[in-house]
């Protein structure tokens, strides 16, 4: 049975489906890469999904931006316009009402993009530095978009063959910086997830694996220490990437 695209709350147990997009026109029929970003707008208290539809290459189509907010009747997609045509090249990341993903424009530039979830308007939120493109497009590295401290950072690690991780901070208008970077992790093929206080400490966790079991490093900065947490999954498969949740609070308030 085909279930879809779901949300789930994980307080409730409870789903929802998300409608089929709308079709554009008939170069809707040529092949395309559908991603949709999730996040919560504090000021209308409204959940969120945007969807960005890009074309594959080759075609002059630019990307529809569709919105879709949970709860609202009809149960439809809605067109939104973006005056900053451009690609998006990560996973989206929500905080305080905005969505930050990495792009590229139409004029080439790579940056960091935000949707902001009440007025539904893009805007380009911050340049990438030439230090941060380099390590960004390495092909056997990883690269993930993190909460720090309130801030929107992008934590790298230029290849998994090496127990270290760049992490760089976005400010509004300027250019990414590097704040830090961890070297001798206590395994490879880890991915730095968040902090969860405010002490400043990391969680680090791998994007797969082929174990009946899950190692999670929670690394404390004041003591300079790493500490392994273990924890059991049923019937995991290699080729399906794991999601981790820092900070999780209960809510009845989506489903």
């Amino acid at each position: 049975m085909n279930m879809g695209e779901i949300i789930c709350n994980p307080c409730t147990g409870k789903t929802i489906s998300l409608p089929k997009l709308v079709k554009t026109t008939p170069a809707a029929s040529r092949r395309r890469l559908a991603d949709r970003f999730f996040g919560y707008d504090p000021v209308n208290n409204e959940y969120k999904v945007l969807c960005i539809t890009q074309y594959l290459a080759h075609h002059a189509t630019p990307n529809h931006y569709q919105i879709f907010t949970l709860g609202a009747k009809p149960k439809i997609w809605r067109f939104i316009d973006c005056d900053i045509p451009h690609t998006h090249w990560s996973d989206g990341l929500c905080i305080d009402g905005f969505l930050y993903y990495i792009a590229r424009t139409d004029t080439r530039m790579m940056c960091l993009m935000r949707f902001d979830l009440n007025s539904e308007k893009f805007i380009i939120y911050a340049r990438v530095s030439e230090e941060m493109k380099a390590l960004y497009f390495q092909d056997n590295g990883s690269r993930t978009l993190i909460n720090y401290h309130g801030k929107v950072a992008i934590a790298i690690q230029p290849s998994h063959s090496v127990p270290s991780i760049d992490l760089f901070i976005f400010e509004a208008g300027k250019q990414d910086y590097k704040e830090k970077s961890f070297d001798n992790l206590p395994q490879l093929y880890l991915h730095m997830k968040g902090v969860i206080n405010h002490m400043g400490d990391i969680i680090f966790a791998p994007s797969c694996s082929e174990r009946d079991d899950i190692v999670i490093i929670h690394h404390d900065l004041k003591g300079a220490s790493f500490k392994k947490m273990k924890f059991e999954v049923a019937k995991y498969d290699w080729f399906n990437e794991s999601n981790y949740f820092m900070g999780y609070v209960e809510s009845l308030m989506l489903i």
